[in-house]
């Protein structure tokens, strides 16, 4: 079996990205909405940790590398 190897190259939007201080559940890139927490099945608790964990993604995946 032959494989290739090939390189992905990952875009996405540039930060630094934050949280909205008056929405907790929206993330913002500038003045650019890149998301919003949603789902009825999940808190506001858990919606809010998740766009925390939106807004610090660029930092954490530096980190790793």
């Amino acid at each position: 079996m032959k494989t290739q190897n090939t390189i992905q190259t990952t875009q996405h939007t540039p930060g630094p990205w934050r949280i909205d201080q008056n929405d907790k559940e929206k993330v913002y890139a500038s003045s650019q909405g890149i998301a919003v927490m949603s789902g009825m099945f999940r808190d506001r608790y858990e919606r809010t940790a998740n766009a925390r964990l939106i807004a610090r993604s660029e930092e954490h995946t530096s980190e790793l590398q």
